[in-house]
């Protein structure tokens, strides 16, 4: 009776084809020897390979280099191994959906909204699956975890430059999976800064080559076959390609921090701008209200032997003319506009 469990082993060799561009299990030798070696795969390796020195290499993990971040890489990772099983039975069936569940299984990963973040501090990037109705907030206690950036301390930049509020919703800067066609490599990204740093000292850590790319840096001289001098020189595109997006995405951030402080230096000169007419508003008022008070004062002094005098009266003149005096804070004003000008 046809069950459908070849086409699962099909179907999950073909997806992982497409992730790493060669097939799981050990594609150039021949069927005898292939299924002696693939009987003694355990029900969960995922990909049986030979290294450059000949060994035959079992494996539950995708191999890198590819284009997957961890946590995609992981959910693909088990999906993988339930539809590369061994056994026919067991092959297909997802422990939360049951038999032939497998596709359910696949399309709740490709329906993730992931957020991914980029540490400016590191050089390293986080993903985080985020729902709708998340607050930015509670996204950026999960990055506190991660980074150990207190939120207070964090600065979400997206590639414009503007900053995410923590009431805002965090799908705004999600990634869904489902609208890419694969061809599009600019995925959104968020920038991470951290307030709390005046300068950026260099905290990157050198990615780890692949296996074949420290094999050849071994032993360099050493004449390779072409499937595996194939795989060799894919590697070695791809380390170099890497290294190229990483030094974008870091152009990208300088870039978004950049457009950030455009936008604070604009408002601090609209502000000043406000400061500058309010004070000069409120410095006319204080004007008018002194030469009011001398005015009474000496109209007062003028009819005080013949008519009305009050001491009482005088002295809380007097005093006005003391509180207003005091609000004549010109050089506070002044040091202030100076301020904003070394700031911008």
């Amino acid at each position: 009776m046809y069950t459908m469990t070849v086409d699962y082993w099909s179907f999950g060799t073909l997806v992982f084809e497409c992730i790493t561009g060669f097939r799981p299990f050990l594609p150039t030798w021949q069927p005898v020897q292939w299924h002696a070696q693939l009987k003694q795969k355990a029900e969960d390796d995922i990909v049986v390979s030979e290294d450059l020195s000949g060994t035959v290499l079992f494996s539950k993990h995708l191999p890198k280099p590819n284009n997957l971040n961890k946590l995609l890489a992981e959910k693909l990772e088990r999906w993988l191994q339930m539809m590369l099983r061994w056994s026919a039975q067991d092959r297909g069936k997802d422990p939360e959906y049951g038999p032939n569940g497998c596709f359910k299984a696949l399309d709740n990963i490709l329906g993730l909204k992931l957020v991914q973040v980029l540490n400016m501090v590191s050089d390293e990037i986080f993903t985080y699956p985020v729902q709708d109705g998340e607050a930015v907030s509670v996204l950026q206690e999960r990055i506190e975890i991660d980074t150990n950036i207190p939120p207070a301390n964090q600065e979400l930049l997206l590639e414009a430059g503007l900053a995410l509020e923590p009431k805002s919703e965090a799908t705004q800067c999600a990634v869904d999976y489902s609208t890419i066609d694969g061809r599009r490599t600019d995925l959104p990204l968020v920038f991470l800064f951290d307030r709390s740093c005046s300068s950026y000292e260099p905290k990157f850590t050198p990615r780890i080559l692949p296996d074949n790319i420290r094999f050849i840096q071994m032993d360099p001289k050493r004449v390779l076959l072409y499937s595996p001098l194939r795989r060799t020189w894919g590697q070695a595109w791809h380390t170099i390609r890497t290294l190229k997006e990483d030094w974008q995405r870091l152009q990208q951030g300088q870039r978004a921090a950049l457009m950030s402080l455009l936008r604070h230096n604009s408002n601090l000169y609209k502000q000043k701008n406000e400061m500058a007419s309010m004070h000069h508003c409120l410095r006319a008022k204080l004007d008018f209200f002194n030469t009011s008070l001398h005015i009474d004062m000496d109209k007062y002094q003028e009819q005080r032997t013949t008519g009305i005098a009050s001491e009482k009266m005088l002295s809380v003149w007097r005093e006005m003319e003391q509180t207003a005096n005091s609000c004549y804070q010109v050089s506070a004003v002044t040091d202030l506009d100076e301020e904003m000008m070394d700031l911008r």
